[in-house]
């Protein structure tokens, strides 16, 4: 992989995750491309889980898909959601990434938090990644439903794990890990290697 770099200006932009946070570059990276907004200027709210609503704008954000504003989807429970939403979760829907969270009736769960299994498949998905196999890098997947994905992406390097040998799967993704697995995707989708020195 090319090593490079992709501007992080402005940086600084959030109160809440200074420079000398493990997270700052992630942040500032998905921020500066507009991948993911924070609470207010000075706010992104690095510990709160991400809703799965806003999982797929970061997504359709991330992989460039094409979003239509709209009020109308396949999901009977997404009604009443802003019109860039809905098209955000269609969008990654088309594409592969999510079929929901309930076939009968097809849900996607608007409101709920998105765990980091789920995550992982979609990022997988969107990097067009074939499953991993064993062995498994983090010891709580390996007969997990989302191994393979999961597998992927800590062959690349592109996933931490939530301490030890542990991914915690089934745990909610939180803002700062969501910023650094998109970062990580953003940086592979570019050929650029963010561990070189």
């Amino acid at each position: 992989a090319e090593t490079a770099s992709i501007p992080l200006e402005p940086y600084g932009t959030f109160a809440d995750v200074p420079r000398s946070d493990d997270h700052w570059a992630d942040v500032e990276l998905v921020a500066a491309r507009q991948l993911m907004q924070g609470y207010s200027s000075v706010a992104f709210g690095s510990a709160d889980p991400l809703l799965r609503w806003q999982g797929a704008l970061v997504l359709a954000s991330l992989f460039e898909y094409p979003v239509t504003p709209t009020t109308t989807s396949v999901f009977t429970d997404v009604a009443g959601l802003d019109p860039v939403v809905i098209g955000a979760i269609e969008a990654i829907r088309v594409n592969g990434l999510t079929s929901g969270c309930n076939a009968a009736p097809p849900q996607f769960c608007p409101t709920r938090a998105l765990t980091r299994a789920e995550t992982a498949v979609m990022i997988a998905g969107g990097l067009g990644l074939g499953p991993g196999g064993l062995p498994a890098t983090y010891l709580d997947t390996a007969s997990h439903w989302a191994f393979g994905r999961i597998q992927a992406l800590a062959d690349r390097g592109l996933v931490d794990g939530c301490g030890g040998t542990s991914f915690c799967p089934d745990a909610p993704i939180d803002r700062r890990t969501m910023a650094r697995f998109a970062a990580r995707a953003l940086l592979y989708r570019h050929a650029i290697d963010w561990r070189a020195p």
